[in-house]
């Protein structure tokens, strides 16, 4: 037997599992209170009366197995004056009420909090979409050349020890200097880069006749 012994309505339900598969491998005693021990049948737990139950069963690891429980009368309580339950029933009351408010207080301190996190969400959000507006603005002023030096000092360097063409030089020249001077002119010319190019491919590699 088990050291913690179960409730009585433990010990019924368990019981009753154990008929509901094989009625007839369940054996019931009930002990009264004088000690005297009495075979009984399962329907007889349904009004139990003061005293210990055991059952002997079958288990579902094929091993018999042996529980019991003990049954008292519950013990009444006692009766309460008229005024003092109503009393107890408006204190109840009463409880309730505060835990509600408890609650309540809680639930608005959590939704004020998501409030402020939230708008501090889209005041962080509406800060950078300023700034990204005040860099493209800045982007929009900025004259900056479309090619740096090193690059175009690249470009010359690479004509003049491929190439003698002295059109193409001075084309490349009159862009670096535009690029000083006058960038919207730098830009009319950057159209002709692709023609430039070109130019430089077929000066290097030049296409054999027919």
């Amino acid at each position: 037997m088990s050291d913690i012994q179960p409730s009585f309505y433990q010990w019924r339900k368990k019981v009753s599992a154990a008929l509901a598969i094989d009625p007839a491998r369940v054996t019931l005693v009930y002990t009264g209170s004088d000690g005297r021990k009495l075979s009984i049948e399962p329907e007889e737990l349904q009004t139990p009366q003061p005293g210990t139950y055991a059952a002997r069963y079958v288990g579902g690891d094929g091993q018999w197995q042996e529980i019991a429980a003990d049954f008292d009368l519950p013990t009444e309580r006692p009766r309460r004056a008229p005024e003092d339950a109503f009393l107890a029933r408006y204190e109840r009351m009463a409880d309730d009420l505060e835990f509600a408010r408890v609650s309540a207080e809680k639930r608005a301190q959590a939704a004020e909090t998501e409030k402020l996190t939230t708008l501090e969400l889209v005041s962080s959000q509406y800060r950078r979409i300023l700034e990204l507006e005040e860099e493209v603005s800045a982007l929009k002023n900025h004259a900056s050349p479309f090619l740096d030096n090193d690059t175009l000092n690249l470009v010359l360097e690479a004509v003049q020890q491929w190439t003698g063409a002295a059109q193409m030089k001075g084309q490349i020249a009159l862009l670096l200097r535009a690029l000083e001077e006058d960038p919207k002119t730098a830009e009319k010319l950057l159209r002709r880069v692709p023609e430039i190019l070109s130019s430089l491919v077929q000066a290097v590699y030049p296409s054999e006749g027919p």
